[in-house]
């Protein structure tokens, strides 16, 4: 029999003293902590800083109908979590099945959740059809009688829905993967949003398999479409709780990250509260735990149950961890495009380039970098298209530049893309940037390799984590850098070479 926890300490401390001991204590887990519901009220209760705020958002909405997605992500911050069900709102009726999700019927709202989750540009969490095993649901497979709903809405479907929803809300070249899975493509670009940036969850509510060792599997889409696995646990009567079909369900999944994304009483239960904060204290893999439903009201909320909010207060607000959030990835194609015609060609070359600019907020300024040296700089939003004529050979890297907010300079460049155009059939490439590693873990340590061909009077290194680093002449070779944070960066090296001229180059790194 294993002894428990404090008698752990205990021996340890015996065995490799004090500090040792300490060492153990100080290394419980903690988890970002949130709530759903008012979190300056759940604030006044227990003193917790809720890092992530949920709301439950009907199929649509936030899209065709409600308030717009960018104003609902705004009011959550610092960490939002949505949860998408397939209800019209509070009539709930039935707006799509889980197969007419796998079939594509559902892609406009999915697409339009996608780009908003790239235009808000921080951490989120996005829980899909949960707690599917639970009867209550829309999504479910069977009715509160336990009838079946037919083949709609089976644990197949279901999976092949939650896959789709998946990969189109993380986003990219999506249609081989869709293919594969016997599904039709999205046929359109779609922002990418990358993990950890954006963490989809799948969440059954364990306890209704609670003598399963792996509870709600028929519904698991797999490892490649889940990037979080997590349960909702409640307590409606003293001493009973799921607390055994969690900790399976935890089991289930050692290669996942774990959240408890819904948990709560609805009785004045310490009890209850004391073994989630262990389990949140001594499960490695719990990232997050938010609490259900801090509102006047609510059978849920803390203000009518003393011993348990003291409980609270005392053992989980403490382990309350603060959110790591990274940068804001950089836009995608769908957000900001530079396009070439032709892309190649004898000099003298007429080039038309159309500026294509999707982003959250109206565009200050913008300046065109046409690879040569030469810089076209306007104020307001850039026209459709702009044409330049290139009168020698060579390889340009034509470089788009928008400004959302002051200052106007090289160094606090972060949203910029552009297109090559090769010019003769002999030319050369005057600049290139090139990251070795490209991606790693944090701390994250790269060396970028810079190529100059032409004459250089000074040079600036954005790494895009907010540093920027300058010298006079050509740039040296290799510039190394260290990202402390996780991220996706735009790495972008200006080269001035004459008044008011400069060539740009860029490079995404992923910092994990």
């Amino acid at each position: 029999m294993r002894p428990p926890f404090p008698l752990l300490v205990l021996l340890l401390a015996l065995t490799l003293g004090v500090g040792s001991a300490q060492g153990v204590r100080d290394a419980v887990n903690k988890p970002l902590l949130g709530v759903t519901g008012q979190a300056d009220r759940f604030e006044r209760q227990t003193g917790q800083d809720s890092q992530v705020r949920q709301i439950f958002l009907g199929w649509g909405e936030g899209s065709t109908w409600g308030s717009p997605f960018a104003e609902l992500l705004a009011g959550l911050k610092p960490v939002p979590m949505i949860h998408i069900g397939t209800d019209r709102g509070r009539a709930r009726t039935e707006a799509i099945t889980p197969a007419g999700i796998a079939s594509g019927r559902g892609d406009a709202y999915l697409v339009a959740l996608n780009e908003a989750i790239a235009a808000y540009g921080g951490q989120i969490y996005v829980r899909v059809m949960a707690e599917m095993n639970n009867p209550k649901n829309l999504y479910a497979p069977t009715r509160a009688d336990g009838s079946s709903k037919g083949a709609s809405h089976s644990p197949a479907a279901y999976r092949q829905a939650f896959r789709r929803a998946y990969l189109i809300l993380h986003g990219g070249d999506v249609d081989a993967k869709l293919r594969r899975l016997g599904q039709p493509p999205v046929a359109q670009e779609l922002a990418l949003n990358a993990a950890p940036a954006l963490t989809v969850i799948w969440n059954p509510i364990a306890g209704v398999d609670a003598r399963s060792a792996r509870p709600a599997q028929a519904f698991y889409p797999g490892d490649p479409y889940v990037d979080m696995v997590g349960n909702d646990i409640y307590a409606s009567r003293a001493g009973v709780a799921a607390h055994a079909a969690n900790e399976a369900l935890y089991r289930a999944h050692p290669a996942k990250p774990y959240a408890l994304p819904e948990w709560g009483l609805s009785i004045d239960d310490p009890g209850f509260v004391r073994k989630i904060c262990a389990f949140l204290k001594t499960r490695p893999r719990t990232k997050l735990a938010a609490y259900y439903d801090a509102r006047l009201g609510s059978a849920y909320d803390l203000g009518s149950k003393p011993r348990a909010r003291a409980a609270y207060r005392r053992c989980i607000s403490p382990l309350g961890a603060r959110a790591s959030v990274g940068p804001p990835a950089p836009p995608t194609s769908a957000q900001l495009r530079l396009t070439a015609t032709p892309v190649k060609g004898d000099a003298p070359l007429d080039v038309s380039f159309g500026m294509n600019v999707s982003l959250a907020r109206p565009v200050l300024r913008w300046e065109l970098a046409y690879g040569d040296g030469k810089v076209l700089q306007r104020s307001g939003a850039p026209p459709e298209t702009v044409t330049y004529t290139y009168p020698k050979d060579g390889v340009y890297k034509a470089t788009l530049t928008v400004y959302l907010e002051p200052p106007f300079v090289t160094s606090a460049i972060r949203n910029v893309t552009q297109v090559q155009v090769k010019v003769g059939k002999k030319a050369d490439e005057l600049l290139r940037l090139v990251a070795a590693p490209s991606a790693g873990k944090v701390p994250f340590s790269t060396s970028f390799r810079a190529t100059v061909t032409a004459p250089a009077t000074s040079w600036e290194f954005i790494p895009g984590d907010g540093t920027s680093r300058s010298g006079q002449g050509k740039p040296p070779r290799f510039l190394g850098h260290t990202y402390t944070t996780p991220g996706i960066y735009r790495a972008v090296l200006v080269v001035h070479v004459g008044t008011n001229e400069r060539l740009l180059a860029y490079v995404d790194v992923r910092a994990r």
